[in-house]
């Protein structure tokens, strides 16, 4: 049984659907593009430059038996730029690195920051004095864990420890990044190849109504938009990241609306299904994201530079700080790895695609999926290549396994060690 017809103009309804999609991206784009930055009255360091800093200080560290190690210390410290809100930081490395005197020129010039900056150049000026004048609330507030550069010498030396063994880290982590993009590189030529041969296909979806799928789809939109900007904003903050889990009974409205097709056909269609068995299903996800690990870095690659031009954001990294309790990290796991692959992956890859393939074909539904995959998400015109890419990946798995279970552990998979990798780089 499907959906009652009679007396729909389809093409007008699928008219409709496209446009309240394309109306929430846009607004989705302008409410990312017009999200402010983090202000001063608690400024966290973006990981970039954070990074930058902690590497310096881990170079330094290991620069007493490493000359070379020392000069390039000298070099990640980077040029003055005493008008950065991030230069107090940037000041601090500075003085431990290349000394007191050249450090003087990276001290910031904010008038609102007169007071930290002079009581640091007493303590530069006078390491040993005794007692020790209180340090003012705002040094923490602004550098961060840097700040620490500045206390006790046992105290100094821990944070330069561990900046050498965040940076041994990070190299591992880069090299553990360029074996799997290479075994990326190679899963994709195989796949390549056979796709060319036709040994590999996507997988048919039968999709016999004319709008019920997209009407779905554009049903999700609209709830999960209007749930999540007005429900969350009621809780405390520190639980506004467990009010998503409260959306899962609207499911039921754009599922409700297929109610006159048979359970089998709806099945089928979202991919709702064991496809050719857990195990295999859940092996084919990992593998079709390693495969698609190229394209992904060419997408993260296109926004790093968009992001120089241009604002984005994450706001997952803007939760995440020396501070964050566990309850956060334990919310956001759960958020990324659990309620994003499912539900997500339910309505991008089942629902849309559904609608898009039987009608327009694999280049054009991945193509399209991804944009709107990668457009609802509110991080700004700078992330669109990089979640666009993370879309048509997790889309060609779906269409290549025919069930949600493959996309779905890719997606996790993604989700899960990008948390992780943040949780690192803080």
């Amino acid at each position: 049984m499907l959906p009652r017809t009679e007396g729909i103009d389809h093409r007008m309804l699928r008219l409709l659907c496209w446009l309240v999609i394309g109306t929430i991206i846009l607004l989705m784009l302008r409410s990312a593009y017009m999200t402010p930055a983090i202000d001063g009255r608690v400024q966290h360091q973006p990981p970039g430059t954070d990074i930058q800093l902690r590497i310096a200080l881990g170079l330094y560290r290991l620069g007493s038996a490493e000359p070379e190690a020392l000069k390039q210390a000298q070099e990640a410290v980077g040029k003055p730029a005493a008008d950065h809100p991030l230069a107090l930081s940037q000041a601090l490395v500075a003085e431990v690195i290349l000394g007191a005197d050249a450090a003087r020129e990276y001290l910031p010039t904010d008038p609102a920051l007169t007071e930290v900056t002079s009581w640091i150049e007493q303590r530069w000026d006078d390491p040993v004095q005794v007692p020790a004048p209180a340090a003012p609330p705002e040094l923490a507030q602004h550098a961060g864990r840097f700040a620490r550069l500045l206390g006790p010498p046992d105290v100094r030396q821990r944070l330069l420890d561990g900046s050498a063994a965040f940076m041994a880290a990070i190299s591992l982590l880069a090299v553990g990044g360029l074996l799997a993009l290479a075994i990326g590189v190679g899963l994709m030529v195989v796949a390549l190849r056979r796709l060319a041969s036709g040994r590999i296909c996507a997988v048919p979806i039968t999709s016999p109504h004319p709008s019920a799928y997209l009407v779905g789809f554009t049903l999700y939109l609209i709830l999960y938009l209007a749930y999540a900007g007005t429900v969350p904003q009621l809780l405390p903050k520190g639980m506004r990241i467990y009010a998503i889990w409260g959306f899962l009974p609207f499911l039921v409205v754009p599922l409700w609306y297929l109610r006159r097709q048979g359970l089998g056909t709806v099945a089928a269609s979202l991919g709702w299904q064991r496809g050719r068995g857990w195990l295999r299903e859940m092996g084919s996800g990992m593998l079709g994201y390693l495969a698609g690990l190229p394209i992904v870095v060419l997408g993260v690659l296109a926004t790093a530079w968009l992001a120089q031009f241009m604002h984005s954001s994450h706001p997952v990294a803007e939760m995440i700080n020396a501070d964050t309790p566990l309850s956060v990290y334990i919310g956001l796991f759960a958020l990324a790895a659990g309620f994003a692959p499912v539900v997500e992956e339910l309505f991008f890859r089942g629902f849309l695609v559904a609608h898009l393939l039987p009608r327009w074909g694999m280049p054009v539904t991945l193509l399209a999926t991804g944009v709107v995959f990668a457009a609802v998400h509110p991080q700004g015109l700078a992330g669109i290549p990089a979640l666009a890419a993370i879309g048509i990946v997790f889309a060609a798995i779906r269409c290549w396994r025919g069930s949600l279970i493959a996309s779905a552990i890719a997606h996790a998979l993604h989700n899960g060690a990008l948390l992780l990798l943040m949780l690192l780089l803080t």
